[in-house]
């Protein structure tokens, strides 16, 4: 992951994903006493042909929070 800090960076060093989703993630923070609910959504680049045991999902969490990545797991068995 190093030198991967947008997700150009991601598209460059693993090419074209296979689904870039606008809204891939959706995050709701619940309202505090000086803020009312907020609901997020955030892009994100899936790849499935990265590993053969998990998927590998990039999320740009915007200036404070960056790039992201979470894995998951791939179903193996019949």
């Amino acid at each position: 992951m190093q030198g991967v800090v947008t997700l150009d960076d991601v598209t460059r060093k693993f090419g074209k994903p296979d689904h870039d989703m606008a809204d891939g993630i959706t995050i709701r923070t619940p309202p505090s006493d000086d803020k009312p609910q907020q609901i997020k959504s955030y892009r994100q680049l899936r790849y499935g042909g990265l590993s053969k045991t998990a998927d590998v999902h990039f999320t740009d969490f915007g200036p404070d929070g960056g790039v992201q990545v979470t894995f998951q797991g791939k179903h193996l068995g019949k």
